[in-house]
């Protein structure tokens, strides 16, 4: 938890000035020659001397009025009836020359801290063992400690006696150390010192002290002082509020580190978490075979989706399977989800110190980590999301040091560079979009630098060294260190990192659909605002409606304007980029975790400046609606569990409102718990009988929790639009894909459902028992061409169930595959499955058909343009609108279509040459030649020689013309 200071100077030089040091004398009987130099010193100094017992020197030095004597109890009491302006702190282990690194010091008006800028060490250099046990230092020192100061080894520090006091208000300090680290804890702005000293301090030694001690300052500073200022009845309000937040802060901390890893074991596997575990097995052999076992490059022996997956890093995931490799853990998932918990908590952890490290106030830190936690998306997705939790929590880790890095510039610390490049390697190690914390350093801080030119002490060309030297360590350890778990980028660390990220920026690997405000959409063409209305109906109002008040007062509160504009452009450009790349987007706002805390802590300063105003009714009002809004969330989530992540707040409705229009389970979540309720009650019944389960969702992570119980469940995917096809015994079936009409309709849930997984009375899951075999019938009759069996039994499967629209659509197609005398018919029950299901694509491209049939083109066209519309890759519906264009004369349209075939279809011949066929229709001649060459490549089709013979005689050449006739002749024969 370290603070980030910034250097200031303002005002005249302070005259005459008057220095006191507080002397612990915490050896008994022993010498003091550091306090007899500066008894004898050419200045006065004021010296409060603590000592546990008076020994003979220390009682000498009294009765001559040289020093006064206090227990650590009456420190701040002999402090406050003190006469010195500034103080600074010593014992005998101090090694720096007091009388030395104060000569050069004026004071400014205005600068109560003064702390050593620069260390001369007489007569020395550092050698390689001090510079090698200084790095040993800096690195303790950044984790276990407040103390990160420039030269904090040193424990040199120059305070106002104000400030020093309010440093000590609440619990002891028993020695240098203690003091120092009550001052490293608040945010306060400092000025520089010279610091001289004969030697260099033993670093092994004071790094293992000062994380020991750091341990427990933090400890006390956090708890033991944050409850004593807290319960100050003197203190004002803002203050006694400043210690409740510390308090409540590390306690919610900690409670929640205990708390949801336990909650995790309550959650299912996530739809992408099988693919992900199996891809980390491999990078986990590639990283300890040293390369040489290179199966994670085998794209062609795993599914489709495993040679995207090289576009993403996996350290969370080869951490699991190390973890579960090396312990031999058997329950690998309920592993993962104990981690991505941990994970997920940091997060919370990393976005409160972030609104700290901006703000200066621990209400808005906790405000901050309170309203991220309450945030039911995040929350949820903490407990089984292996890919966007981990990754906010590298990017708010990188965000929080980058904060500190800038206000530090020209001159950062170590300990701040360190972190900041652990928070750009994790963020990285899972997402390459983890890189985009570089370029708002470059931004922020040029905005920084740029700001020096309006200041006349400052000399911007002369520090625009030290803004850049910092900022190469950063960029080069940051990213080289992220790429450590990630084999493709290991490979070409240069140009496969960068390929990732426009992979990435550009998903085309998969063809999605969603339900997006009722409308079934292609979610490479949603609306520009699909991820900010996501977000707005996602968050809490009660954070949405600070974040308001916040953004108003951006004009007006202008000591922080710069920081208040930095959440805004960290928020919205992301996702305003997004939009303008038209990037496909999917599952609400799961990818956007690492820009919502930007938001979040708008929301907190918002309601911060609320509370701590000083009109009481205001800050009445504050407090009231803030604890109710907290209070209404808190109660929604443990009623919710652990089904959390599905929320859509007051704007939407709630759930109840988004139903229909948005999509609910689209997770998997819901799985485990349909398992558990089929053991309990189902299962039993079956007496050890093997049974198949049909599932729209996720059969992988059912499967996982299924063979817990039994091995006699076989769990089966089923496509959206075939979910009947297949025998079964059940089906599990989320809303996820189904449309508004058919959720808000009455045909869900389906015939023959026992029960349901149901969120605010919404049903998100159902258990449908199979009363009857009619549709694996229908479709088994279809595979062998008994139209009659199909048709009667798809008719059966529409009197049994007339909201299933695959049963009228599977019925109009064996009546249409009867004959034309059937059409009527055919087209009445496709249209019956329109009614169901208004986006039934295939029933528009088998109506689309049999109008096609009839020589009716423009009207088949339309509903073949109405089938790609809801299935933009369809291949079927290009391939009939293709044809349907054709003999409508229409080719270009024709070749559109054709082309499009080949895009979403591959590269099959057929497409091809009646590609060929429309380039010769629009006399591109050249173009028909290259298409219907490659067809005869690839096949003996006698019409594509006979077509590219007419393709050359058209363009003159009749020798070749006259060959490809003669050869479609001979095929012919």
């Amino acid at each position: 938890m370290k603070k980030g200071l910034r250097k200031e100077q303002n005002g005249p030089a302070v005259s005459n000035f008057s220095i006191g040091v507080i002397y612990f004398a915490q050896a008994e009987n022993a010498d003091y020659p550091l306090l007899e130099n500066l008894m004898n010193a050419n200045r006065n100094y004021d010296i409060i001397v603590v000592a546990k017992s008076n020994s003979e020197s220390l009682n000498r030095w009294k009765e001559q009025g040289k020093i006064q004597i206090c227990s650590v109890a009456d420190l701040k009491s002999t402090l406050a009836s003190s006469q010195a302006d500034y103080w600074l702190a010593a014992d005998e282990q101090v090694s720096w020359n007091i009388a030395k690194s104060l000569a050069g010091l004026h004071p400014e008006k205005g600068t109560d801290l003064y702390l050593p800028g620069t260390v001369r060490v007489d007569g020395n250099k550092p050698g390689l063992a001090q510079i090698l046990s200084r790095i040993y230092y800096s690195k303790l020192q950044a984790f276990f400690s407040p103390s990160t100061y420039q030269n904090s080894v040193w424990k040199a520090f120059i305070i106002g006696k104000e400030a020093l006091l309010s440093c000590l208000q609440y619990g002891e300090s028993k020695n240098v150390l203690e003091i120092y680290h009550r001052i490293c804890s608040i945010e306060q702005d400092y000025g520089e010192f010279e610091l001289v000293a004969p030697k260099y301090p033993a670093y092994v030694k004071e790094a293992n002290t000062t994380a020991k001690a750091g341990v427990s300052h933090y400890i006390k500073w956090f708890f033991k002082d944050a409850w004593q200022q807290m319960r100050d009845g003197e203190a004002g309000f803002t203050k006694r509020l400043q210690g409740f937040s510390r308090f409540f802060f590390a306690s919610l901390f900690l409670l929640c580190l205990v708390g949801m890893p336990i909650l995790s074991f309550d959650y299912g596997i996530s739809w992408d978490e099988k693919l992900q575990y199996e891809y980390a097995h491999d990078i986990y052999a590639y990283l300890t075979s040293f390369g040489e076992d290179r199966s994670i490059f085998d794209f062609g022996t795993h599914s489709a989706l495993w040679q995207p997956m090289q576009y993403y890093g996996s350290f969370f995931d080869v951490l699991t399977v190390a973890i579960n490799d090396l312990f031999g853990i058997e329950n690998e998932f309920e592993m993962r989800h104990f981690l991505n918990a941990i994970f997920g908590v940091f997060g919370l952890l990393y976005a409160g110190l972030f609104a700290r490290a901006i703000s200066k106030n621990w209400f808005t830190a906790l405000l901050t980590f309170i309203f991220l936690l309450l945030t039911p998306s995040y929350f949820g997705h903490s407990m089984f999301n292996p890919k966007d939790i981990p990754f906010a929590t590298g990017f708010y880790m990188a965000m929080y040091y980058m904060v500190h890095f800038i206000r530090e510039l020209p001159n950062p610390r170590f300990s701040t560079i360190l972190m900041l490049i652990l928070g750009i390697a994790l963020s990285i190690s899972i997402r390459v979009g983890g890189i985009l914390i570089f370029p708002y350093i470059l931004l922020f801080g040029g905005v920084k630098w740029l700001n020096l030119f309006s200041k006349k002490d400052q000399k911007p060309f002369q520090q625009l060294k030290g803004y850049l030297l910092y900022f190469i360590p950063v960029v080069i350890g940051g990213y080289f260190l992220g790429l450590i778990f990630w084999p493709y980028a290991i490979e070409d660390p240069i140009h496969n990192p960068l390929n990732a990220l426009k992979g990435l920026s550009n998903v085309n690997y998969t063809t999605s659909y969603e339900t997006f405000e009722g409308i079934r959409t292609y979610m490479s063409q949603v609306p520009w605002y699909y991820s900010l209305k996501w977000i707005a109906i996602g968050s809490p109002v009660i954070m949405l409606l600070g974040a308001a008040i916040q953004v108003i007062r951006i004009p007006f509160d202008r000591k922080n304007t710069g920081w208040n504009l930095m959440l805004v452009f960290m928020f919205l450009f992301p996702l305003l980029y997004a939009a303008y790349k038209e990037s496909m987007l999917y599952n609400g706002w799961r990818h956007w975790f690492f820009v919502y805390v930007n938001l979040v802590v708008l929301g907190a300063w918002g309601w911060t400046w609320v509370i701590e105003n000083k009109q009481k009714w205001m800050r009445y009002t504050g407090i009231v609606l803030v604890a109710v809004g907290v209070a209404d969330m808190t109660v929604w989530m443990i009623k919710s569990h652990p089904n959390q992540y599905i929320y859509f707040n007051e704007l939407e409705g709630g759930i109840q409102g988004a139903y229909g229009y948005y999509e609910t389970d689209y997770y998997s979540n819901t799985m485990r718990q349909a398992v558990e309720w089929f053991v309990e009650n189902e299962l039993p019944k079956t007496n050890g009988k093997a049974i198949t389960i049909l599932t729209n969702n996720e059969p992988l992570t059912g499967q996982y929790y299924m063979n817990k119980y039994t091995d006699s469940v076989n769990i089966m995917w089923t496509r959206e639009y075939e979910l009947t096809k297949k025998p079964g015994d059940y089906s599990f079936f989320t809303s996820r894909t189904m449309s508004k009409t058919t959720l808000l309709d009455g045909y869900w849930p389906p015939k023959g459902t026992i029960h349901t997984i149901d969120l605010d009375g919404v049903p998100l899951m159902a258990i449908v028992k199979h009363e009857n075999s009619y549709m694996s019938d229908g479709y088994a009759s279809l595979e062998v061409n008994d139209l009659n069996g199909s048709v009667e039994n798809f008719y059966k499967a529409t009197r049994y169930d007339p909201g299933n629209e695959e049963a009228w659509r599977m019925l109009g197609m064996s009546l249409a595959n009867k004959g034309p005398a059937y059409s009527d018919s055919a087209i009445h029950m496709l249209q019956k499955g329109v009614e169901v299901l208004p986006e039934a694509f295939i029933c528009y491209d088998m109506m689309g058909m049999i109008y096609a049939s009839q020589n009716r083109y423009d009207t088949a066209a339309t509903l073949f343009k109405k089938a790609i519309g809801y299935k933009i890759n369809y291949t079927n519906a290009h391939y009939n609108l293709g044809v349907a264009y054709y003999n409508l004369s229409d080719f270009g349209h024709a070749a559109d279509e054709f082309t499009n075939c080949v895009k979403y279809g591959g590269q099959q011949t057929q497409y091809y040459k009646l590609l060929g066929l429309s380039k010769i229709g629009l006399n591109q001649l050249d173009d028909a030649i290259q298409y219907l060459t490659y067809v005869i490549q690839k096949t003996s089709d006698p019409d594509a020689y006979e077509y590219l013979g007419k393709a050359y005689e058209l363009k003159g050449n009749k020798e070749a013309a006259q060959q490809m006739y003669q050869r479609a002749q001979q095929m012919r024969q």
